[in-house]
């Protein structure tokens, strides 16, 4: 199996399909009529002012990765200072019903 690549040459205006493995000459040569930018986009989130490369979505991303692990382990540390169990010894309520008053324990007049 042979890979091709497709490649825009601005100075010509044209797109050169040639072999990726192969040091061969181009396969094909055609003259590019569309856009003055060439056949691909760009992909980016949008320019950076004063700079060639636009900015990559993973630039954006990085700030929303950071609060949202901050958030999760604040939200963490928060949970783990209030949480508290609470264990009942099973012959509790056989200790407490004996201070309670004759008329509230089950079973009696």
């Amino acid at each position: 199996m042979i890979w091709l690549q497709d490649i825009w040459v601005a100075e010509n205006k044209t797109v050169a399909t040639m072999t990726v493995d192969q040091d061969l000459p181009p396969l094909l040569e055609r003259e590019w009529t569309g856009s003055q930018a060439g056949p691909y986009k760009f992909l980016s989130l949008g320019n950076v002012p004063d700079n060639i490369i636009p900015a990559s979505p993973a630039v954006n991303l990085k700030g929303m990765h950071d609060l949202q692990n901050r958030l999760h382990r604040r939200m963490e540390q928060d949970s783990d200072a209030h949480r508290s169990s609470t264990s009942i010894h099973p012959a509790l309520p056989m200790m407490l019903s004996a201070f309670a008053r004759p008329s509230e324990i089950p079973g009696t007049a």
